[in-house]
C-alpha cells in the first residue's frame, strides 16, 4: 500500500497477492454492476485470508451463483481437487481447483466473477471452461 504522499510504503499486514485479489474482487463487482456494497464485501472476504480447499468441501453438489453483469448463472460444485504444492514457500496456501458443472449450458467466458456461495457469502473467483468438456468449469486457486 502507498501512503497519501505516494512516497512511503505502508505496511497494512496484507501481502501483495492479497491486495491484488482484493482489487480483482472490487473490479469484478464494479464491472458486473453489483454496486459498492457487494464489491466491498467481496474485497474483504478475498483479502481477509487466502481460500483453502477445506472451506469449499461442505459445498460439493451445491450451486454457486456467478454474476456475469447481466444476471446470475448457477454452476454446481462437483469436486474439490487438491493439487501438488511443488517447491512453494511454506507461507503460501496449498493449491487446489474447484470443478463446476453447468447443467443449464450457459457458456461462461474465462474471467473473474463475483460469486455467491451456498452460505450466501461472496467472493471474487476466476473461472474458465475445461476444454475437454464445455459444460465443466475450473476455478484454480494457487
Amino acid at each position: 500500500m502507498i501512503s497519501d504522499l505516494g512516497s512511503q510504503p505502508v505496511n497494512s499486514g496484507q501481502s501483495r497477492r492479497q491486495v491484488i485479489i482484493g482489487a480483482a474482487a472490487v473490479t469484478a463487482a464494479a464491472v458486473s454492476g453489483l454496486g459498492f456494497d457487494v464489491a466491498s464485501r467481496a474485497a474483504v472476504l478475498s483479502t481477509a485470508q487466502p481460500a483453502a480447499a477445506g472451506k469449499f468441501l461442505p459445498f460439493v453438489n451445491k450451486d454457486f451463483w456467478f454474476f456475469d453483469g447481466k444476471g446470475e448463472v448457477a454452476l454446481e460444485l462437483v469436486r474439490v481437487d487438491q493439487l501438488p504444492a511443488g517447491t512453494r514457500p511454506a507461507n503460501l496456501p496449498q493449491p487446489f481447483s474447484l470443478i463446476f458443472w453447468d447443467r443449464r449450458k450457459t457458456a461462461l467466458a474465462s474471467q473473474t466473477y463475483t460469486v455467491r456461495l451456498p452460505d450466501h457469502s461472496t467472493m471474487a473467483m476466476f473461472v474458465t471452461p475445461v476444454s475437454a468438456n464445455p459444460d465443466e468449469y475450473e476455478a484454480p486457486f494457487n
